[in-house]
């Protein structure tokens, strides 16, 4: 596919989700997740042009990849940023990261014990993983890792709530 066909093809996919007025936590998700697959395939195609001595078409689509990747990652933070504007409730020292990617959650951790009352209490909801592809946590064991590291104290009130004193 030439570039005209790809950028026409770009923009009907970037349609999908523009424009909505209810876009939920769930249409954003797979906006990321459509940049992903696209990405990969113009990194796939990138490879194979320059494989080919194509040195221009493939540069045209290491473009296209990154491009996708800059999408991908701004969709991936409007996602990470709704879900906690879902979970935010009254209670200004309780953060719930159900819902979050690793990396996402330990940002949202990072942030909120940096503007934190030294002393005071934060309430972290992790999950136990229920929901994980195999049914393993990964977000808890990563805010353990984060929470060990950085010298923080934490107790844990259940399997899926910490409390960190801050």
């Amino acid at each position: 596919m030439h570039a005209a066909g790809v950028a026409a093809r770009q923009g009907r996919e970037e349609q999908l989700f523009a424009g909505e007025d209810k876009v939920t936590y769930d249409d954003i998700r797979s906006e990321a997740a459509l940049h992903a697959k696209l990405r990969s395939e113009a990194f796939q195609k990138a490879t194979h042009a320059w494989a080919k001595r194509q040195g221009e078409m493939a540069a045209f689509y290491a473009q296209q990849g990154h491009m996708h990747t800059k999408h991908m990652q701004e969709a991936n933070q409007r996602a990470a940023a709704l879900i906690l504007k879902t979970h935010r409730g009254a209670q200004h020292n309780r953060v719930d990261l159900h819902g979050l990617y690793v990396k996402e959650a330990l940002e949202t951790i990072e942030e909120r014990i940096q503007n934190g009352e030294p002393g005071s209490v934060l309430y972290v909801i992790t999950g136990k993983g229920s929901h994980s592809r195999d049914g393993q946590a990964r977000i808890k064991p990563a805010v353990l890792r984060y929470l060990q590291e950085h010298h923080i104290r934490c107790q844990e009130l259940n399997a899926g709530m910490l409390q960190v004193t801050l």
